[in-house]
């Protein structure tokens, strides 16, 4: 008798909704720092709370399409599948998050398609501890999105200990705008584009505040402080 092989686990990565290409919207992958895989997104506005994510220290894990909550309409029984799950580091005693990301003037000129779904998550997550969020492009400020987003890649670089000591201990002055740290490191032998690139890693790093409601410039401020976003 042939002996058929076990069907195979499901990976850990495998999600409750089937992910959805599309020509009309935007569609992708972005890299999750606290998860080390990537995130699917659908639209720019799920792309843009994955970076805010990044950057919140409070984040423990983020899922994206991962809880499927039954509920009925009309006698008939449906699904629906939030766009992220994000549980959080212990020690910061904040429930988990269910987010479903919507532009502002869909919810106002749609809302009422909504109102089901959302009371069914609602529910799902008061019985599980647990927060529901609708999140909008009013909570995802385009200037700081945009300078996230630059400052992301740099995340990944190698640190310089050298360079970032000396970088630092200027920094602890106060804040100085970008163009006096590159005239005060490169007077210390260090190059103009090392000094640049150095600013934007311990930026990305959160070792260096500056205001991130601005464009990125050679005029940006910055200071030696740790910083985080929280949504």
């Amino acid at each position: 008798m042939k002996r058929e092989n076990p069907r195979p686990r499901r990976s850990a990565h495998f999600k409750t909704r089937k992910r959805r290409g599309s020509y009309l919207g935007v569609t992708g992958k972005y890299p999750s720092p606290q998860n080390h895989h990537c995130l699917f997104f659908e639209g720019f506005r799920e792309r843009d709370l994955m970076v805010l994510l990044a950057f919140d220290d409070t984040v423990e894990r983020i899922e994206d399409h991962a809880i499927k909550i039954e509920y009925k309409e009309r006698g008939r029984l449906r699904t629906y599948t939030p766009d992220l799950f994000v549980t959080f580091k212990a020690a910061r005693h904040r429930l988990a998050l269910l987010i479903e990301v919507k532009m502002a003037d869909e919810l106002r000129r749609t809302g009422r398609t909504y109102a089901t779904r959302f009371r069914a998550a609602r529910a799902y997550c008061r019985s599980h501890g647990m927060q529901f969020r609708v999140i909008t492009e009013r909570s995802l400020p385009r200037p700081m999105v945009r300078n996230l987003r630059f400052l992301l890649p740099y995340r990944r670089e190698e640190p310089q200990p050298a360079l970032d000591a000396d970088f630092l201990t200027a920094a602890s002055q106060g804040p100085k705008s970008l163009k006096w740290y590159m005239e005060t490191l490169t007077a210390k032998g260090y190059g103009a584009s090392e000094v640049v690139f150095a600013a934007w890693r311990l930026s990305a790093r959160q070792q260096l505040r500056l205001d991130l409601h601005s464009l990125l410039s050679m005029d940006t401020t910055m200071e030696a402080a740790p910083w985080t976003v929280t949504i």
